[in-house]
């Protein structure tokens, strides 16, 4: 019984991500690193500064994205009426269904440290998830993800 609630519950998440009027398309994608056998400790990872250059961005899936909660202007064209603009303390809350090119679900896992892509013409807004929890514990989870608008780097890598 308790199954079938989260189960309706999962699915009415999934179908207002799809279908609602303020809903977007974006491009998911991942940044993988490409350093032949970086050194590990504990079975972690160690980079060194060196190898930070070593990665690259492939693409995961398009989705569709819907943001929750009240999406300021100012989060995202800075400061606007004297209010104070701090990147690292906007967080913005989303939902997040992957999608095919004909809008239908398929099965993907998002991570954290995805890149989010929302393109329009002449504007690329993006975001890395930092963070994926679910307002409700019993599975399977409606994940909401937490999300950082990203600075576009001038690091060398292209924009997918």
């Amino acid at each position: 019984m308790l199954n079938n609630i989260s189960q309706a519950i999962r699915r009415t998440a999934q179908a207002l991500t799809l279908r609602h009027p303020n809903a977007v398309d974006v491009e998911v994608y991942r940044k993988t690193f490409t350093a032949n056998a970086p050194h590990t400790m504990g079975g972690a990872a160690l980079l060194s500064q060196a190898d930070n250059a070593d990665y690259a961005i492939q693409s995961v899936t398009t989705a569709r994205m819907l943001f929750l909660g009240h999406l300021q202007g100012a989060d995202l064209i800075g400061n606007v009426q004297g209010l104070a603009y701090n990147p690292e303390q906007i967080l913005i809350e989303a939902y997040i269904e992957p999608v095919d090119e004909r809008r239908a679900l398929v099965t993907c896992e998002l991570k954290k440290d995805d890149r989010v892509f929302w393109v329009m013409p002449n504007w690329v807004v993006e975001y890395q998830i930092k963070l994926i929890r679910s307002p409700n514990q019993l599975p399977p989870y409606v994940p909401v993800y937490v999300l950082e608008p990203l600075e576009h780097e001038s690091d060398g890598h292209a924009m997918p």
